[in-house]
């Protein structure tokens, strides 16, 4: 049976000034449920935006996950009242948490929006804004696990398909610069490589974390690149290994750079 739990790593939806809120609704799984409650959102001139909903066909319960524009004169407290007073819902969690122009969306749902995974579009001030408020929220750490998150699933597939080509760990090193860039993470490239001490120089005359960050990164830290090239580094080498930035164009070097040690 699906489950509707709170998430680890919030995304962000753009509001675009509207009362935007997240609902997320556990309701009995069959014909008519779903009109049931759109007719009490349509009575309250709840406007449905987006949403999906989801149940196997031997299940009892579906979840309807869905985003609403409810208008200003309505109160939330009632209206999440009302929806639990169906007959056909057995639970409702809601978020209404904003940041500036952003609904922060708090809901984890078990099945996801494209290829297994959740999505999210975002323009490029959007994404300014996004990092901006996780670092002032939860710290540089948070944007260093967002990193390993990033780019966790992703690295592991990879790996998986060059160890099926037979490569070298030489050979597969080059491929982490070349990985991060075609993602869109920045330009990267191998710097230096020693195999014999087992470490890698990895330059980025951009890279998406200082781009974003300029204006509040005034030191080295281990933060959102670091992350990502950690969790490549530990699939390619299925060992722990260090990762640290030596240099960043936020601190008026001319480019960032990173050394992973793998020995």
């Amino acid at each position: 049976m699906w489950v509707v739990k709170p998430k680890i790593i919030s995304t962000f939806v753009p509001t675009g000034g509207r009362r935007i809120v997240e609902l997320a609704l556990e309701i009995l799984n069959k014909p008519g449920s779903i009109a049931k409650i759109s007719k009490l959102l349509a009575e309250h001139n709840v406007n449905i935006l987006w949403g999906f909903h989801a149940a196997a066909p031997e299940d009892r319960v579906e979840i309807w996950g869905l985003f609403v524009e409810v208008p200003a004169n309505v109160d939330l407290d009632t209206l999440i009242s009302k929806l639990k007073s169906l007959n056909v819902v057995f639970n409702v969690k809601y978020s209404e948490k904003k940041y500036g122009q952003f609904l922060v969306d708090t809901i984890y749902y078990p099945i996801l929006t494209t290829m297994g995974e959740q999505v999210a579009l975002l323009s490029w001030s959007e994404c300014i804004d996004m990092l901006k408020f996780i670092k002032e929220a939860y710290g540089v750490k948070a944007l260093y696990e967002i990193g390993k998150r990033l780019i966790g699933k992703f690295a592991k597939n990879m790996c998986k398909t060059l160890r099926s080509m037979n490569l070298s760990e030489k050979e597969m090193i080059e491929y982490i610069a070349d990985a991060l860039t075609a993602r869109g993470y920045g330009k990267f490239e191998i710097k230096s490589l020693d195999v014999d001490r087992g470490m890698i120089i990895i330059s980025a005359s951009e890279n998406i974390e200082c781009s974003s960050l300029r204006d509040v990164k005034e030191e080295i830290w281990r933060g959102l690149i670091v992350g990502m090239l950690e969790e490549m580094a530990k699939e390619i080498f299925k060992r722990n290994v260090e990762v640290k930035e030596l240099t960043c164009k936020c601190i008026k070097q001319p480019y960032c750079e990173y050394v992973i040690k793998y020995k």
